[in-house]
């Protein structure tokens, strides 16, 4: 699982123990007052936005923030619907706005840990995904970065809006031997239909070499 970065109480006197600062000093470093640092600590109030990512980012630049960190962070403050899938296409984490589009089809108590099957009730694009990027060699470090695209048809609500979904997808290694991809995905409304393929297609761009390829899939229910 991903670490909770939520823990604000214990991110706060990190920085404050990196820096040999007391409450007063880190309270002059983000000009605040020693009870609002001390409350933060306590946990009875959260820092604002701007001191979480100046945390962050100094935790990050100090090697003292761990990738699942990095990513757990990145997940909390994304405005953007992202997503962490990992190999066996198990949900590892998402961001809130991920977390919303689940939840008006879903009624999930907990989404972490769940698997493909729970959301696309049946529909392969999950695991057409998943073989075109390891026949290319995306799990093991082949790939800078991959772009599918595909026609909204897994709600409703999307395919009467029509377009196309594109999704970002970068490898991620959630420990030495559990990697992983972090997905963004964009619905683009305004694109002609007609300039959208039907099925699956996914090209990826080659970590080393730079060279482009590309595949194409049909998708559909499970046989």
């Amino acid at each position: 699982m991903l670490i909770d970065a939520r823990n604000w109480p214990e991110l706060c006197r990190e920085y404050r123990r990196r820096h040999g600062l007391k409450q007063e000093a880190m309270a002059q470093d983000f000009g605040v007052g020693q009870s609002l640092v001390s409350r933060w600590e306590r946990g009875n109030r959260e820092p604002p936005l701007s001191v979480k990512r100046a945390i962050q980012n100094d935790l990050i630049e100090a090697g003292s923030a761990g990738l699942d960190l990095s990513l757990q962070m990145l997940l909390n403050q994304s405005s953007s619907a992202v997503a962490i899938w990992d190999q066996k296409v198990i949900l590892r984490g998402c961001s809130p706005r991920f977390e919303r589009e689940l939840r008006q089809t879903f009624d999930y108590d907990d989404l972490i840990g769940r698997s493909e099957k729970d959301f696309l009730q049946g529909h392969n694009l999950a695991r057409k995904h998943i073989e075109i990027l390891t026949a290319c060699g995306f799990f093991q470090g082949k790939i800078a970065m991959a772009t599918a695209q595909y026609k909204p048809i897994l709600r409703k609500a999307r395919s009467d809006l029509g377009g196309s979904i594109t999704t970002s997808i970068f490898p991620v290694m959630l420990s030495p031997k559990d990697p992983a991809m972090l997905c963004i995905y964009d619905h683009d409304a305004l694109v002609d239909d007609t300039d959208v393929l039907e099925g699956l297609e996914i090209n990826w761009i080659e970590a080393h070499s730079g060279m482009v390829g590309s595949a194409h899939t049909q998708v559909g229910m499970l046989e």
